[in-house]
């Protein structure tokens, strides 16, 4: 694993340009805690206001759950920042794994194009999750090009920003009830 984390870092440090760097500081902080914070507020207000209160439950419930995951594994397995290239942004006090931008992006975005899914029309139902599953991984890929995550700590993150998102889901489709079929 150690060979594949630092092939990609020094790869995409080799990739570095000042345009991309300024894009990739500008994405990663739709991934940072306050901002996160507010588009789970939000979301969950905007479920209250469309009188969807399980789906704004299940919904902050799931972020709840991916901060969770995320803070409890970095404290079990402690791994240190990496430091084998230049940090573009200041460096977290944190440990590194999972990356919590990843996982918490995953888990809050993911859930929320789920959820969302099941209240735009029928023909617009792939957009949120797709929209949510895309900005969650563009995130994510900032992390190790600002070198303060590596790659496997993405990775991590995403797999298990995902499982609580689809866990959220699957809570949703449950406290649903069953659904009337068609005749």
């Amino acid at each position: 694993m150690e060979a594949f984390d630092l092939a990609i870092m020094y790869s995409l440090a080799r990739h570095r340009s000042e345009g991309l760097t300024r894009f990739a500081r500008a994405l990663t902080d739709l991934g940072d805690t306050p901002f996160l914070v507010a588009v789970g507020l939000i979301g969950t207000g905007l479920f209250v206001l469309l009188r969807r209160r399980r789906l704004a439950v299940v919904f902050a419930l799931t972020a709840l759950g991916g901060w969770g995951v995320s803070e409890s594994t970095k404290f079990l397995v402690g791994r240190k920042r990496p430091t084998v290239v230049a940090h573009l942004v200041a460096l977290p006090t944190n440990a590194s794994f999972p990356s919590g931008h990843a996982l918490c992006s995953m888990a809050i975005y993911g859930s929320l194009g789920l959820l969302l899914a099941r209240v735009v029309p029928r023909r617009l139902c792939w957009l949120p999750p797709a929209l949510g599953i895309l900005l969650s991984l563009a995130i994510g890929l900032t992390r190790p090009y600002l070198g303060v995550h590596y790659p496997s700590d993405v990775l991590a993150g995403w797999i298990a920003g995902l499982g609580c998102a689809l866990i959220g889901a699957a809570l949703a489709e449950r406290a649903a009830g069953p659904q009337p079929t068609a005749p």
